[in-house]
């Protein structure tokens, strides 16, 4: 059996939508398409092959870092 596994990870924060793999691509690089057959796309954000789970679990971390995150009265790592 032959498949790929492909990681992206993004985040939608005041509105915007930011690359948490490339965190210094412009904001106005990413666009929201839907194809003609109804599925929401978003084009221009950055998808890391993965070749095994180490590398997935690599990506995720690394984009879990990229997170806005803020303190709250009720947790001090909330994501906003």
């Amino acid at each position: 059996v032959d498949f790929q596994v492909s990681c992206s990870y993004i985040e939608i924060y005041n509105e915007e939508i930011r690359d948490l793999l490339q965190p210094g691509v412009s904001k106005d690089a990413i666009t929201i398409r839907e194809r003609g057959d109804g599925v929401i796309q978003l084009a221009g954000i950055h998808a890391a092959r993965c070749s095994n789970s180490s590398e997935l679990r690599a990506c995720l971390r690394e984009g879990c870092l990229q997170r806005t995150t803020g303190a709250t009265l009720m947790n001090e790592q909330s994501s906003r």
